[in-house]
């Protein structure tokens, strides 16, 4: 009988000591987000790279696969993001390399074909400058650690590792895990585990481990390395992207195509924007929510692209 009454104290002090854990590591879990948002990162650093690769970084690997790419590069400063994403032809058909850029005037992009071709594009905001400035504050929000307790991700443990940094661990339904795009199905019921590594006084993230747990032990998925304050020159592919953008800020076109865009034509709250760009690089326009567009202003053919054409109007109506 003792014996029975003294497990039975043992579980409950073993239940509340995984209880008082799992709180503590709550609390250091939204900690570590609010210290790696990237205004906090950009208010003490002047720069940071992120790196990111499936764990078994070989081709037709599941980890691959389930990642969408072979590879993810973030280069930050405070004012723009720049980005290489090998891509694994899942989420970008037909091409190999995506570069991007992030600023505060705008989004500028260069796509590395499987054919060797190159194809530059641009994205154009069609309204109000204080609008634009509304969508160009999301560069704000680009954080290499994203909350994902909304999408089940539980922190459990807190480790210290006597060196200075502490490994935060956590765990989540691989079925809702933020990182997995391609979900294979035999991951369906399974569990993915984070390793966070931070610094114990500032709870920047270093280095980030995820595993998927399976029956036969852990599989790694994805490696994540975050470094701070490098020197970060020579960048070819940087460079092309911030001189694109000064060409597309104030260029002469050699060969202009023209673009209007007219809300609600015909009314009294007609608003018209237009933009010239070179052919020579795509143009992706950004309607205002909550309106459908259409190629004529009876409102009865629904825009299905350029086409081709050096000069276009588009004419978008609210959504019934």
């Amino acid at each position: 009988m003792k014996k029975t009454i003294f497990a039975f104290i043992a579980g409950l002090l073993l239940a509340a000591g995984n209880l008082y854990a799992e709180t503590e590591a709550s609390a250091l879990y939204k900690k570590m987000i609010q210290a790696n948002n990237r205004s906090v990162i950009a208010a003490n650093h002047k720069n940071w790279r992120v790196q990111t690769i499936p764990a078994c970084n070989l081709k037709k690997s599941q980890q691959v696969k389930a990642f969408g790419a072979y590879s993810y590069m973030a280069y930050h400063e405070p004012d723009f993001m720049y980005f290489e994403y090998k891509t694994a032809g899942m989420n970008i058909p037909h091409v190999d390399d995506e570069t991007g850029l992030y600023t505060r005037s705008g989004n500028y992009f260069c796509d590395y074909k499987i054919d060797g071709s190159q194809s530059l594009s641009t994205q154009w905001y069609a309204m109000t400058s204080e609008e634009k400035k509304a969508q160009f504050k999301g560069l704000d929000d680009f954080s290499f650690i994203e909350d994902g307790m909304e999408f089940g991700e539980l922190p459990l443990s807190i480790e210290d590792n006597g060196d200075g940094t502490i490994t935060l661990t956590t765990n989540a339904p691989a079925s809702q895990a933020i990182d997995i795009a391609h979900l294979p199905k035999k991951w369906r019921k399974l569990t993915v585990e984070y390793k966070y590594l931070l610094n114990a006084k500032s709870l920047e993230c270093q280095r980030l481990d995820v595993s998927i747990l399976t029956k036969k032990g852990k599989l790694d998925y994805v490696q994540e390395d975050i470094e701070y304050d490098i020197n970060y020159g020579g960048n070819p592919n940087m460079e092309k992207l911030l001189n694109f953008e000064k060409r597309v800020l104030s260029e002469n076109p050699e060969n202009p195509r023209k673009a209007t865009i007219i809300y609600n034509p015909g009314k009294p709250d007609e608003e018209i924007y237009t933009k010239v760009s070179d052919m020579s690089y795509l143009v992706f326009m950004y309607f205002k929510n909550g309106y459908s567009a259409f190629e004529d202003p009876e409102l009865t053919i629904p825009f299905s692209g350029s086409k081709g054409r050096d000069e276009f109007t588009v004419y978008l109506s609210p959504e019934k």
